[in-house]
């Protein structure tokens, strides 16, 4: 029996394992992870949902079906992983959305976040502003490419062009396969690398990605669900969290074509709140960079200071 199971003897006959108490229920034990009432009732509706096969419409409609008590045990060991074993939902889930995609993530690869969403929205909306001829021959490479969703986002909002998403990790590169596989996108290729190495000498007009960014100290102070889930070599970077930034700036111009100059930044990397000061440090005749913030104020991006897109 799952150690927070909640006895069931003062409930009617009729109310007895109904869903619409099981979503009740559930939400009271989320409540106080979950800054509003509405927000735990969506993720217990969510696992509800997950346990019992019912869609979000059908849970609405069967809100009187009874279910087993069996699945009642299922849904609270769901709870339990995710309040006492801070299992991430996305995980405990089995998927994620982004963007136009919904994408299949296991542990300990990295969940992807919504400022990551934020920006390669923008990225397409600027990259579909190009002229036909350029947009549809465009080669993009994602470096630390994870569960595949930068890589894919583009790749399915432009379709003519070609994606290669690198990571070093062995467990990523089949997980950003099935989910290529999953969004029917085909104009992808995933390649296990660590970074630039097995790329030979093939070139790119946009060059994107989201490293490891987070310091050794900083990551101590991360919460449960992110230390003990998360794989940290997608977390966290020597020199400060700036390491695998400063290979990627170094060496991107060996692999960037023109074909983008004075159109769109070419190089897209996501950054910690504190490490906009890489900008001018890490600028050179050959790239320059700046900043950009993200939805919230916080600086998030590297990117080549040809052009202010947003």
């Amino acid at each position: 029996m799952a150690k927070n199971f909640q006895p069931l003897n003062h409930l009617t006959p009729m109310a007895l394992y109904q869903i619409s108490w099981a979503i009740d229920a559930a939400a009271k034990q989320l409540a106080n992870a979950y800054q509003s009432r509405e927000e735990a009732t969506r993720i217990a509706r969510e696992l509800v949902g997950l346990v019992t096969g019912h869609t979000p419409t059908q849970l609405i409609l069967r809100a009187e079906e009874c279910i087993e008590e069996t699945t009642w045990h299922a849904i609270q060991q769901l709870l339990d992983e995710h309040l006492h074993n801070h299992k991430p939902l996305a995980y405990i889930l089995g998927s994620q959305p982004f963007l136009t995609l919904d994408l299949t993530i296991v542990p300990p690869i990295l969940i992807p976040r919504p400022e990551t969403e934020w920006w390669v929205a923008h990225l397409i909306e600027e990259c579909q502003k190009l002229d036909t001829a350029t947009k549809n021959s465009l080669r993009i490479l994602d470096l630390c490419t994870g569960s595949g969703c930068i890589a894919l986002a583009l790749a399915h909002a432009l379709p003519q062009s070609h994606i290669i998403g690198i990571d070093i990790n062995p467990a990523a590169i089949p997980l950003a396969q099935q989910n290529s596989a999953r969004n029917n996108v085909d104009n992808v290729t995933f390649v296990l690398s660590d970074l630039f190495k097995e790329l030979g000498t093939q070139t790119f007009d946009l060059i994107v990605a989201n490293p490891p960014y987070i310091s050794q100290s900083d990551y101590q102070t991360l919460e449960e669900s992110v230390r003990n889930w998360e794989d940290p070599q997608a977390l966290w970077a020597e020199n400060e969290g700036t390491q695998l930034i400063r290979q990627i700036v170094m060496r991107a111009p060996e692999y960037l074509t023109d074909a983008l100059s004075g159109h769109l930044p070419r190089l897209w990397i996501e950054i910690g709140y504190d490490q906009a000061v890489l900008a001018p440090e890490l600028s050179t005749d050959l790239l320059s960079l700046t900043s950009m913030r993200d939805q919230f104020g916080i600086p998030r991006l590297l990117v080549e200071a040809k052009k202010t897109v947003f």
